[in-house]
């Protein structure tokens, strides 16, 4: 995913939260020199500004269409979800001489990399994969796929899902999770039953 596409990702969540701030309406221009106002993620970026959250680079460039990697986005979602005070030990200690050490440590302290099975191979500066952020989206947002509705209403409708994503793949219950808005009750078994998809 690029830095733009994360950002955007996390301001749609910003825009459904409690944690939202309105972004300033009179905001011409971002201070990044590569983010023009008619660019598709102005909004989203202004509002990450007006927050402090996205700072960019040395040059006053952000290189929104750059790949985001998994240290930029642990920094994104710690400040994002106002986690920057709190004192963990290092949890990733090959990471301590790394910019973003801090962040990442959070991070593991709270799962978020193991979630997606990636604890013993982390690479700070690998580029973090589509799947994997749906993931930790599902993941911070108390998102759990239910298998048994998710595979009931795949078997009742014909919608085409994502030819490129096998049910064999660990991320397909989190990605159909993600898909679908849905009215739906939970059963005496604790499962979700589905009413209606939005």
């Amino acid at each position: 995913m690029t830095r733009a596409e994360m950002i955007q990702v996390f301001f749609n969540i910003a825009n459904a939260s409690p944690v939202a701030l309105s972004v300033n309406p009179a905001a011409s221009q971002s201070i990044f020199t590569d983010v023009s106002s008619d660019a598709w993620y102005f909004e989203a970026v202004v509002y990450f500004e007006s927050r402090g959250i996205v700072q960019g680079f040395p040059d006053s460039t952000l290189r929104p269409n750059e790949t985001i990697t998994n240290a930029e986005f642990a920094a994104l979602a710690v400040q994002f979800f106002n986690l920057e005070g709190v004192a963990e030990s290092d949890m990733l200690m090959e990471a301590s001489s790394h910019w973003g050490a801090g962040y990442i440590n959070l991070g593991f302290a709270r799962g978020w990399f193991e979630y997606f099975g990636v604890v013993e191979a982390f690479d700070a500066d690998a580029p973090i994969q589509r799947a994997q952020a749906v993931a930790l989206l599902n993941f911070y947002q108390g998102r759990i796929p239910c298998t048994v509705a998710i595979n009931i209403f795949l078997e009742s409708t014909s919608i085409t899902i994502f030819p490129d994503l096998q049910q064999g793949h660990w991320s397909f219950y989190e990605v159909i999770e993600a898909t679908f808005s849905r009215y739906y009750y939970v059963d005496s078994h604790s499962n979700e039953v589905w009413r209606r998809v939005i």
